[in-house]
């Protein structure tokens, strides 16, 4: 099964791209509090991902392995993909974990555009997987929402295992 970006339970941080941005954020938060010379980072806002939460990739793995291996449902065979509907650029996380912080993003990062002459080669800007092969087996495709569990997780500081 193809996956994009995933989320989850870390047991350190930048354990993965999506919550480096949170180490970023967390960095970032630390030095303007000890620094005199702060400096803003950049968090780019071109390239979109579908960050998904790992529980539901491992929900859909079960799913499929059910189907196939105890109801004997032979079709389901081949690449499947999933991801979470919901489309966010690093800029968007990043905004997410400073709200979740209770602090102003603005006063941590900067939006970032590609440079100039950048191209679709060099990093696509929608990444965006079809799950049309696990709707056509019958398998939930939904998805935790990345706002509330990072939300949730940051308020009750149970991101790390």
């Amino acid at each position: 099964m193809r996956v994009p970006i995933l989320y989850g339970k870390i047991q350190f941080l930048a354990e993965s791209s999506v919550d480096s941005l949170l180490k970023n954020v967390l960095d970032s938060k630390s030095n303007k509090e000890t620094s005199n010379q702060f400096k803003k980072f950049k968090a780019d806002v071109f390239q979109v991902r579908y960050p998904t939460c790992v529980d539901d990739v491992a929900r859909v793995l079960c799913d499929i392995s059910e189907k196939r291996i105890i109801h004997s449902q032979s079709n389901i065979k081949g690449i499947a993909q999933f991801s979470a509907k919901t489309k966010m650029t690093k800029y968007e996380m990043c905004l997410t974990f400073s709200s979740s912080l209770g602090i102003d993003g603005d006063e941590l990062f900067v939006p970032d555009s590609p440079v100039s002459g950048q191209t679709e080669i060099d990093r696509p800007e929608n990444c965006q997987l079809s799950t049309k092969a696990l709707e056509n087996w019958g398998i939930n495709v939904s998805c935790i929402d990345f706002n509330e569990w990072w939300s949730t997780h940051i308020k009750n500081n149970s991101y790390i295992i």
